[in-house]
């Protein structure tokens, strides 16, 4: 026990460490136009109903930005961004503690934490002074107290569960479609609890529900924010598969980003391997990737449909971090030498393509799905 908490401390640190100097590395790169917004909100005096930018109403971040700069002293573009630097080290601790949490296994949550501290994509938006790093904190931490529910359901995490979604909803009114998602995932697997259950979990939702409608309403009424969301048109299936491949090696040029699709058959490979010796995951872990995958589904069919804001990168962010923790339990849990070494692989690949980011910071200031420029 002891040896495992050493690693488990010395793995942290590296972690924290890692993400710190890739932060920094980004410090000075160029902003985009959701930060000079932000910077514009934060200069001037709190009015709740101007609080927001015109991809996201909700007032949270805002508030936090304000309350921040006021005690620095500073509103300068890199002291906004040190905010998300703290949104940044807290999410990988929470990595940690969610992905230990929902698979039993410290060693899923050590390497959790590694993959969110190296990924070029957490890492890109954890540079930039936007609410982003704290939606991927604000969701980490819900994802711990419903995966508590699922698996023990004591009062503080139903406490836990109720005010980390209303948080989310403060943060990005996108968090709705998070859940949204969470009631129909526990339907799906209703059979296995008691009704009280279910009966809370709805409660919760209908506490959303009237949190998000009041401010709706109220930000309807005194803000004309809701009428300029973006919108993208509708994506192609290699936006969608695109879109886990920047989760993993960020935002890369085409030619990259073909390169990297083109090692698919070593991932059927390791596929196969994993197959013969099949570890069952538990529901903390099929919930990990029912959050990854289904809010791309999700506005995948809402883009079709036509229905906006739609596939947007930063929206769809709060998917990256519970698609990591898939992969960090599959790449433990199945105990093969083969994926020992593509955990180390997986790392160094990660590290490298970050640098090679760095080169192709325009393309990430944009966000292009192949030469669909959304200006993010």
């Amino acid at each position: 026990m002891k040896q495992e908490g050493e690693r488990t401390f010395v793995t942290l640190v590296l972690a924290l460490a890692a993400a710190t100097v890739l932060w920094l590395v980004l410090l000075h790169s160029g902003q985009n136009y959701q930060e000079q917004y932000n910077l514009h909100l934060a200069a001037q005096p709190v009015h709740l109903a101007a609080e927001g930018s015109p991809d996201d109403p909700m007032p949270l971040y805002y508030l936090l930005l304000h309350g921040y700069t006021a005690m620095l002293g500073n509103i300068s573009l890199y002291a906004a961004r040190s905010l998300s630097l703290i949104f940044l080290l807290l999410s990988v601790l929470a990595a940690f503690v969610v992905g230990r949490r929902m698979s039993g296994e410290p060693a899923v949550g050590r390497l959790a934490a590694i993959l969110l501290a190296v990924s070029p994509f957490i890492i890109w938006y954890n540079s930039r002074a936007t609410m982003y790093g704290l939606l991927l904190l604000v969701g980490l931490i819900n994802q711990y107290f419903f995966d508590a529910i699922l698996q023990r359901a004591r009062s503080r995490d139903w406490v836990g569960y109720a005010l980390t979604g209303l948080l989310g909803l403060g943060v990005h009114y996108f968090f709705a479609v998070i859940l949204l998602l969470q009631l129909i995932f526990f339907l799906v697997k209703f059979h296995q609890y008691e009704s009280e259950r279910l009966w809370l979990l709805v409660g919760c939702q209908v506490l959303f529900a009237v949190a998000f409608l009041l401010w709706l309403h109220y930000s309807l009424a005194h803000s004309i924010f809701w009428h300029y969301l973006p919108f993208t048109g509708k994506p192609s299936a290699t936006n969608a598969f695109i879109l886990y491949v920047q989760f993993i090696f960020g935002f890369q040029s085409v030619l990259t980003t073909t390169l990297i699709i083109a090692f698919w058959p070593l991932l059927v490979v390791l596929g196969l391997l994993a197959i013969q010796k099949y570890v069952r995951p538990n529901v903390g872990v099929q919930y990990a990737l029912w959050a990854g995958l289904t809010p791309m589904i999700t506005m995948f069919i809402a883009a079709w449909i036509g229905i906006k804001p739609l596939f947007l990168t930063s929206y769809l962010s709060v998917a990256a971090a519970p698609f990591l923790l898939f992969i960090a339990w599959y790449l433990v849990a199945f105990q093969l030498k083969t994926l020992a070494i593509a955990r180390a692989f997986l790392i160094a690949v990660m590290i490298g393509a970050f640098f090679v980011q760095l080169n192709n910071q325009p393309l990430a200031l944009q966000q292009d799905y192949l030469g669909q420029a959304t200006n993010q």
